[in-house]
């Protein structure tokens, strides 16, 4: 009876999505973390956009907010995947979260850095990452 219906092989796709699912939404999320830097802002329902830099900076010209070395977008990276969790983050970085989150920057005293969000929770990525769950899921079961 379960040849008639291919559970053997229903169970050997699940298995094989089981091991391939993870890294596929891990990186959906990596790039539309990454997506945030060619936008100049970041996307949960809509994008917002980055508080511009002062004008009179001499280095402002010709390059995006949050972009001058490319470390910040580099340091964008899967962390770890398995079933049940996935972890991007960015590492290597302190200046990092005092971007995302707007904390306090400079010595001393310092100033509070205006907030870039660039990497967080999405309402439209996991929109996309629902759909592609489903979408190998419902290829599975046809």
């Amino acid at each position: 009876m379960a040849s008639k219906w291919g559970l053997k092989e229903k169970l050997a796709e699940l298995q094989r999505m089981k091991s391939t699912l993870p890294t596929k939404l891990a990186n959906e999320a990596k790039n539309h973390f990454l997506q945030s830097f060619r936008d100049g802002g970041f996307t949960d329902r809509n994008l917002s956009k980055w508080k511009p830099r002062k004008a009179n900076a001499k280095n402002n010209i010709g390059r995006g907010i949050l972009i001058k070395t490319g470390n910040l977008r580099r340091s964008v990276k899967v962390r770890s995947v398995s079933w049940n969790k996935v972890v991007i983050g960015s590492y290597g970085l302190k200046y990092a979260s005092v971007h995302n989150y707007g904390e306090r920057a400079g010595r001393g005293k310092g100033f509070k850095m205006p907030k870039r969000q660039f990497i967080g929770n999405s309402a439209q990525l996991e929109n996309r990452m629902k759909k592609m769950v489903n979408s190998d899921f419902g290829k599975i079961l046809k």
